[in-house]
């Protein structure tokens, strides 16, 4: 036995009731009202960069300048004429050997370098 609570002319009621088998379905109801729409999702996952294109041809070589200094000078003059100023220069002796000196970039078209003692040797000026 169950026990239902129902309401009768305003008034709640107790009833025994005997279980048995559920009664029939009764008719479907009409439809609700539709909800808001809800929050946009996460962004989706990016697509794959594309494959790498054939390497270009080679470029051109750079530009360089070489001076000869013959005559022993604590200044030596260059007149490379790149129009802008060297990336690199490189001072020499006659025998090959890398020496310190002072470079000053006069224009884009003239260094000077500087050394203490009067020497000869070569300059390579690149671009």
């Amino acid at each position: 036995m169950s026990t239902l609570v129902v309401t009768v002319d305003g008034e709640e009621v107790s009833v025994d009731a005997p279980e048995g088998p559920p009664g029939p379905r009764g008719p479907q109801g009409p439809a609700g009202q539709r909800g808001p729409t809800g929050p946009a999702g996460p962004q989706g996952v990016r697509g794959f960069t594309g494959m790498t294109g054939k390497r270009g041809p080679m470029g051109p070589g750079g530009q360089y300048f070489e001076h000869e200094q013959t005559e022993p000078a604590t200044e030596w003059i260059i007149n490379h004429n790149f129009g802008c100023h060297p990336m690199a220069c490189r001072c020499l002796t006659l025998g090959g050997a890398e020496m310190d000196a002072e470079i000053v970039h006069v224009s884009d078209n003239q260094c000077r370098v500087y050394v203490t003692i009067p020497m000869a040797g070569r300059v390579l000026v690149s671009r």
